[in-house]
């Protein structure tokens, strides 16, 4: 840590900068890259879609996919309408 006009300045946020990244905003932890953008909406699009069919589109009780992934099922509707998902015409 440095100490910069009375700021204290923790320096970069991770051990390694990909080349190329020089700006301590980057969001990163030590040795890994966090998702950002649109790579995350689609990481939670795809968490979110396997959690269904592994619970066969139940949503509600305590094997339903809410469950499964530790959100109220409200949450969980809502975000199926935020995704963009629909339960298969053959579910």
């Amino acid at each position: 840590m440095r100490v910069v006009a009375g700021v204290a300045d923790p320096g970069p946020q991770c051990e390694r900068d990909p080349p190329g990244v020089t700006d301590p905003g980057y969001n990163a932890s030590p040795g890994r890259w966090m998702l950002v953008g649109a790579e995350l909406a689609i990481r939670e699009r795809e968490i979110v879609a396997e959690a269904l069919e592994r619970c066969r589109w139940k949503i509600y009780g305590p094997d339903g996919a809410a469950a499964l992934l530790k959100l109220k099922p409200t949450t969980l509707v809502s975000m199926l309408k935020q995704l963009n998902l629909q339960r298969p015409a053959n579910r």
